[in-house]
């Protein structure tokens, strides 16, 4: 008996998509039905419209302060 259970741990690879096979098999999942609605979600509403980007460099900045002068 443990040589069978042996070799059935081994010829699954200790997984659990053996389990799930014969589960699907004895109970096959079901859709549920659209509604007769015909698609499959509703349409998305449209998404605003970003900010216009800025291209180019940056306009001139203020030049630094001057250091002060050191005798």
């Amino acid at each position: 008996m443990r040589r069978l259970v042996l070799l059935i741990v081994l010829l699954c690879g200790c997984s659990t998509a053996p389990v799930a096979d014969v589960m699907d098999f004895f109970c096959p999942p079901r859709m549920p039905s659209a509604g007769g609605r015909g698609g499959v979600c509703e349409p998305a509403a449209p998404s605003p419209s970003p900010p216009p980007a800025v291209l180019g460099r940056p306009g001139p900045t203020e030049p630094p302060p001057p250091e002060p002068f050191v005798r």
